[in-house]
């Protein structure tokens, strides 16, 4: 399972949208693995304009049991 979030806008901008799936991966359970991947919709091969940018940000994660000690892998 995994959070996924479509980041529109200049990459360097990037790290405001992991802190917002990260906040919300805290409020609802979610325990996120250590890898994150991003996969570039439109970029520089697509225009120029960066503000036309998107990524889509993918974190795989798994959900806390719930005496939130450990966690379970759900499909």
């Amino acid at each position: 399972m995994a959070l996924s979030c479509y980041h529109i806008g200049s990459l360097d901008h990037t790290a405001e949208t992991y802190q917002r799936m990260e906040k919300f991966a805290q409020e609802n359970q979610y325990e996120l693995k250590e890898e994150c991947f991003e996969r570039h919709v439109i970029d520089y091969w697509v225009t120029e304009n960066e503000d036309e940018f998107v990524t889509e940000i993918i974190m795989p994660v798994m959900i806390k049991d719930e005496l939130g000690m450990s966690s379970i892998k759900r499909k």
